[in-house]
């Protein structure tokens, strides 16, 4: 299984088509079966370079919607805006596929120069503050590019399932991750449970793994968003600690070893409600 999903034995021409394409991303939220929003994207990542045997790939976003329309509004346009000028990024991944490093690939004197010929449109007091924002942000690039890596689309996509050994016929061995499912909170602790499903088409088109989160982190959902809140090494008190789970599902093609699509579930138990999450990338091209 590792070596269908890597190419570790000639790693002067290394599988570059696992990740390499452009995707249709998605991300829906709802309460209770009741949709509240949906969220979409067009992702592009193109395969780069090979040196000291990690992968380099472009990555940028495009095209983004919410409920079925491209925003007009003029926090969207300008949020939008300042975020295209920083595309495309380069993402270095090692040979378990997993971030090493994130980079601009403009510098920081171009993206900032690109900002401000964006004030050029928004003459507002709110546009001119927004914008002086992300350019001190620029100027942290490490602490900027850093938010990229904790996004839920990247925990996703260069995820260490892609590094797991998985047997046909045992189901693997537990392990730890974090995943950021809640928006402008920290990411949450899973206990991961990963294994190949089909077995019995496991000579088929495609490969499919199957993956369970299970939430064993001790904060509270409302300590989530201290940012400087870690995880606690033991449960608080009176079983407070959030109480949520998420399902998983990636289908990788076998002939060309690259990702065709990840659905996601996240379920979010509050109080009396359900907090549902639907993620879900679909390779086009």
């Amino acid at each position: 299984m590792r070596q269908q999903l890597q190419n570790s034995e000639n790693q002067s021409s290394p599988q570059t088509t696992l990740w390499q394409g452009e995707y249709q991303f998605s991300h829906a939220n709802y309460l209770n079966e009741e949709i509240k929003d949906i969220y979409k994207k067009k992702i592009k990542i193109t395969f780069e370079d090979f040196k000291n045997t990690n992968y380099c790939f472009l990555y940028s976003e495009f095209n983004f919607e919410k409920n079925g329309e491209e925003s007009d509004s003029k926090a969207s346009t300008l949020s939008k805006m300042c975020m295209e000028s920083m595309y495309p990024i380069k993402i270095i991944l090692d040979s378990r596929g997993l971030i090493m490093d994130i980079e601009f690939t403009k510098s920081t004197q171009q993206i900032s120069s690109e900002l401000d010929e964006i004030k050029l449109f928004f003459e507002d007091d709110f546009s001119f503050d927004y914008i002086e924002r992300m350019k001190k942000e620029v100027q942290n690039p490490k602490e900027m590019l850093n938010k990229f890596r904790k996004t839920l689309i990247f925990s996703f996509l260069f995820s260490s399932v892609f590094s797991k050994k998985l047997d046909n016929d045992t189901e693997n061995s537990i392990y730890e991750s974090f995943y950021p499912w809640i928006s402008n909170a920290n990411p949450i602790l899973f206990e991961i449970h990963n294994s190949i499903s089909d077995i019995e088409n496991s000579d088929g088109e495609f490969i499919k793994i199957k993956q369970k989160g299970i939430s064993i982190d001790y904060r509270t959902y409302e300590e989530l968003y201290y940012k400087e809140f870690e995880n606690e090494e033991f449960p608080i008190p009176d079983n407070k600690s959030i109480d949520c789970e998420f399902d998983a599902e990636y289908t990788i093609k076998k002939e060309k070893k690259s990702l065709q699509r990840i659905e996601a579930t996240f379920q979010n138990y509050v109080e009396e409600n359900i907090e549902k999450e639907i993620f879900l990338l679909e390779r086009l091209i």
